[in-house]
């Protein structure tokens, strides 16, 4: 039988945990004094450098960078200039504004993983954590993810709960109880991504039933 999508998953729960982690920080960072000042326009553009060391090799969009910051577009447009400036970054397309790709250079990447200790040091801390502990930890997070986006402190994640294509206890019985339509495959909550390049949002009555099912178990 050909291996499905999630049979040889790249991507280490542990990772998903980080990242998870990544989105609640945004939101205290936003929620806490406004970002001005060059001490703050600094911080961004660390920010910056470690979002863009985690992207695919295909490189950030400015929008997509300003979402997953919780910042408006011209902050990050100001700070993804100030990486360029200093030769960390480059543009990857030569695409409208909103829409321009960047990917890091090779000073950017080195410059980048000088600045991931702590980083580095929560990733392996979650990685420790034996399988289980790590799954309802993970399981947690996306609660309280969705719980903030509810209250709007936190920007939107790309969430598979929320993509049109995400299928909650469908597999009775399994231990990949959901099902992604977009790949035909199922899947574990361990596989439920914070940021899926593939998301295709789902209505907000779509969006609660699917959120109802998944935390019901099933039941409903």
């Amino acid at each position: 039988m050909r291996p499905g999508p999630f049979e040889d998953d790249a991507e280490p729960l542990a990772q998903r945990i980080h990242a998870a982690l990544a989105k609640l920080g945004v939101a205290l960072k936003s929620a806490d004094a406004d970002r001005q000042g060059e001490e703050d326009a600094r911080g961004l553009e660390s920010e910056l450098l470690t979002l863009m060391r985690l992207c695919p090799a295909a490189g950030l969009r400015l929008s997509d960078a300003a979402l997953a910051l919780g910042v408006h577009l011209a902050a990050a447009s100001d700070a993804m200039l100030r990486l360029v400036s200093d030769h960390f970054a480059r543009k990857a397309t030569a695409e409208d504004a909103l829409e321009t790709t960047f990917i890091l250079t090779d000073a950017g990447r080195a410059e980048a993983e000088r600045r991931v200790d702590l980083s580095d040091a929560l990733l392996a801390s979650a990685d420790a954590l034996p399988p289980i502990e790590q799954e309802l930890l993970y399981r947690t997070l996306l609660r309280i993810i969705r719980s903030m986006q509810e209250r709007g402190v936190i920007p939107v994640a790309k969430l598979c709960v929320s993509c049109q294509h995400f299928r909650p206890h469908v597999h009775a019985g399994s231990d990949r109880p959901h099902h992604c339509t977009l790949v035909g495959a199922p899947l574990s909550d361990r596989h439920i991504r914070v940021d899926c390049p593939e998301h295709q949002p789902a209505d907000r009555d779509h969006q609660q039933k699917a959120w109802d099912k998944l935390l019901a178990g099933g039941g409903r």
